[in-house]
């Protein structure tokens, strides 16, 4: 959906409700409250970190690498993460990383998360690393026949490895097409 096509509210004060304001979509409810940030990946092109900032973005997720859809899965470093991540922490954003996986077993999550744990050395991240097992459909992905189950076996993997690997593990979580644990 557009913001354009959204409409301007105000929430109540605690309550659950957010609020939408100069195309911003927002939330606070007395406990908890939300911060403006974006995810990108090479996609993105050059990006101008500083308007960025300038612009109220507080955080990025950076596409750290991802297993290709094919049949062979090769792991691959986004080709941008080096550049986004120094102009990210140069502009002074907080920074989380995201891989995208097509893991097919547990030894292919565990492989994705030791990439991964590679591709951070000697880096400081402010926020989780974040598993993005996705199903893509239509396209021949070789996660086309993972069971929901499988998917929570290869996430759990992927997080026990980062968080032996001294970082705190999350998931970009959604119903991977109808395939639910």
């Amino acid at each position: 959906v557009s913001a354009s096509l959204l409409p301007e509210t105000k929430g109540l004060p605690n309550t659950h409700i957010g609020y939408l304001d100069g195309h911003k979509i927002s939330y606070e409810d007395g406990t908890y409250k939300s911060r403006m940030g974006i995810d990108v990946s090479y996609h993105q092109g050059d990006i101008d970190w500083s308007k960025v900032k300038a612009s109220g973005v507080e955080f990025v997720y950076l596409r750290c690498g991802y297993r290709g859809y094919a049949d062979s899965g090769v792991l691959k470093e986004d080709t941008k993460f080096e550049e986004y991540y120094r102009g990210a922490k140069k502009a002074g954003l907080d920074v989380g990383v995201y891989f995208f996986s097509q893991a097919i077993s547990e030894d292919e999550a565990k492989e994705e998360a030791e990439f991964v744990l590679k591709l951070l050395k000697g880096k400081e991240l402010e926020l989780p690393v974040v598993f993005d097992p996705e199903n893509v459909g239509g396209v021949g992905a070789r996660t086309d026949n993972v069971s929901g189950e499988q998917f929570t076996v290869n996430t759990l993997k992927f997080a026990d490895v980062i968080s032996d690997g001294g970082f705190t593990p999350a998931i970009y979580e959604y119903d991977l097409a109808g395939k639910q644990a």
